[in-house]
């Protein structure tokens, strides 16, 4: 649910910058684009931005009351403390996601440890036991994933699984392609003239954004959406990129 309101909001935002080009251009056609408009074009535009961003805060807001009111598991949405040790880990407990906190702190004492190379892909496992926070052995599912599970422990993060198993380094490098992606992404779309194509690059960017929020809910590769949809914006560039040079 968090990826797909990043999605729109990314799409609110676009839209909003519309928007704000919309009315700039308006209010220069009523001035004639004289002095008065020259002189204050930046604050014009400044305010409509925020206007819109206030506005936008209110909604959010807003929704997070009503799930506050309609969701079971987000009736404390509103309740935080912090008094007593782990008020952030208690919050988490309010909310019904404190064993995923657990997991992202257990791996990154695992980065901590071993910063540049970290452990290799699939090891951070094996270090839960000791990297385990106090916290962590007093909710059920952790205790029931360390004494009768088989299966060893995952991060439950992609960006701390990479940064405990590839460390630094790999961390980087997947973070470096993301943002070519995201870039060449960018030049599809403004290079595009066919409708098809200026979606097919907002699907990646789409995809990306997703992975964002997603990507701290679950830790495995194995996500066909992200490889299917940034495959499918790179040919695309590609085949663009040949037909230019042809």
């Amino acid at each position: 649910m968090l990826a797909f309101f990043l999605m729109i909001a990314y799409l609110i935002f676009k839209g909003s910058l519309f928007f704000s080009g919309w009315i700039q251009t308006k209010l220069a056609a009523r001035n004639n684009a004289g002095t008065f408009w020259a002189s204050r074009r930046k604050l014009i535009a400044s305010m409509i931005l925020i206007t819109l961003f206030l506005s936008y805060l209110a909604v959010a807001g807003g929704a997070g009351f009503a799930l506050s009111r309609l969701d079971p598991r987000m009736k404390t949405l509103f309740q935080f403390s912090l008094e007593g040790k782990d008020p952030f880990l208690k919050y988490a407990d309010q909310l019904t996601f404190a064993s995923r906190v657990v997991y992202w702190q257990a791996g990154w004492e695992v980065f901590n440890d071993y910063p540049w190379l970290g452990v290799g892909l699939g090891n951070s496992g094996f270090f839960f036991p000791e990297k385990m926070s106090g916290f962590g052995w007093g909710l059920v599912e952790v205790r029931r994933l360390m004494y009768v599970d088989t299966a060893l422990p995952n991060i439950k993060s992609l960006w701390v699984r990479l940064l405990a198993e590839t460390g630094l380094v790999g961390f980087a490098f997947f973070v470096c392609w993301l943002y070519l992606v995201w870039h060449t992404a960018t030049w599809l779309e403004n290079r595009m003239a066919d409708r098809r194509g200026k979606m097919l690059a907002l699907m990646g960017k789409l995809a990306i954004i997703a992975l964002v929020f997603e990507g701290f809910s679950v830790d495995s590769f194995a996500l066909p959406y992200l490889w299917v949809a940034l495959g499918l914006v790179t040919a695309a560039s590609l085949s663009l990129a040949r037909l230019e040079v042809q």
